[in-house]
């Protein structure tokens, strides 16, 4: 019977060590953060306070006053990013300007270099992001 309680409890750690969720039950710890920015990248997430699924954008890759059409992208968990950003982190050294209608045309949000917004929300811009460039 001890050996029956010692696997059940080994099993049990491994499970929560993992991450793994199992009927329901969460693993306590769990970070909020669901897709870690790169240091040199800007990123979109799905959620607010940077929840869902994330995305990351690096400068080198798309240059300066090139248009970025968000509905070619995917957030990590698969979903369109297109229309569906509720925050963001810029650890790049740019600004970026995001926009409601591309090319270019509607409302627009600016991301001063090396900043953060947990929520889109507040700027009336949550899931309007349709296209982006760095300047």
């Amino acid at each position: 019977m001890r050996r029956i309680k010692a696997a059940i409890a080994l099993f049990s750690g491994f499970v929560v060590a993992l991450g793994i969720n199992v009927l329901g039950a969460s693993t306590a710890g769990a970070s909020a953060l669901s897709f870690s920015c790169d240091s040199s990248a800007f990123c979109l997430y799905e959620n607010i306070d940077y929840g869902g699924g994330g995305i990351g954008f690096h400068p080198s890759l798309h240059p300066p006053g090139t248009v970025v059409y968000l509905q070619n992208y995917n957030f990590d968990n698969g979903h369109d990013v297109g229309n569906s950003a509720s925050s963001m982190v810029n650890h790049t050294g740019y600004s970026v300007v995001l926009y409601d209608f591309c090319p270019r045309d509607g409302g627009i949000y600016a991301a001063k270099p090396h900043s953060v917004d947990k929520t889109l929300v507040d700027n009336n811009f949550n899931d309007k992001a349709s296209c982006f460039t760095f300047s």
